[in-house]
């Protein structure tokens, strides 16, 4: 498996396989895009972009192609679409990452602002609590909200986005596990994460630079553009 960078995807296309009738769509519209809605969409809903999938574009000879656009902003419907219901940001976020709506990128700007839950201890506020697993692998469970906490585990605590990323992925052996058991789990290498974090850093400050140099011309071009 090849190495994944900030700007891959953890997941395959979510976009539906083409179909008959989508051929049969493209060959009427030629020049247009094929969107797809939410098919939960409560009928007789505005269609707004939230709640579009993404689109496949259809070439001048009303044929479809192979350029996609997939939208990282959609909302799907809860519970029918996600399967589940989002307590936070970063549980949409998260689902939109592990259903290739989300790359690598949102999925950690996202996490770098989060609080999370994880094991914890009165005697020791601060200490990362790892499962030490047969293969070598130490696992820090993490908890995205309350709804994925099992009943049976020893007191909480919150943990920061940013304590995972800077403090927890850098340790050897290391697995930061979202919601262990839950039906929005994932598990990644520590190192993985320290790598994405490290290049996300760079492309974040590169981004702030070039903001800051665009906003000392913008006095007489207009307004400059937001930073990432």
């Amino acid at each position: 498996m090849r190495e994944l960078h900030i700007f891959d995807y953890l997941a395959k296309s979510p976009l539906p396989p083409v179909t008959e009738e989508a051929i049969e769509y493209a060959r009427h519209h030629p020049g247009q895009w094929l969107s797809y809605v939410d098919p939960h969409l409560f009928p007789g809903a505005p269609v707004t972009t939230s709640f579009v999938l993404g689109a496949r574009q259809i070439d001048d000879e009303g044929r479809l192609t192979d350029e996609i656009w997939i939208n990282s902003n959609f909302i799907p419907q809860q519970p029918k679409t996600a399967g589940m219901t989002f307590a936070n940001h970063f549980e949409l976020v998260f689902w939109r990452a592990m259903t290739g709506y989300s790359n690598i990128d949102q999925f950690l700007n996202a996490l770098q602002k989060a609080t999370l839950i994880t094991p914890g201890s009165p005697g020791a506020a601060d200490r990362l609590w790892f499962d030490d697993e047969p293969n070598g692998d130490r696992v820090l469970p993490v908890y995205s909200s309350p709804q994925f906490l099992p009943p049976d585990r020893y007191p909480w605590r919150s943990i920061s986005g940013l304590e995972i990323l800077e403090k927890a992925c850098p340790q050897e052996s290391s697995v930061i596990h979202f919601n262990p058991n839950g039906n929005l789990s994932a598990g990644f290498a520590g190192s993985d994460m320290s790598r994405w974090w490290a290049e996300w850093k760079k492309f974040d400050a590169m981004a702030k630079e070039r903001f800051q140099a665009e906003q000392g011309t913008s006095s007489t071009q207009g307004p400059a553009p937001e930073p990432r």
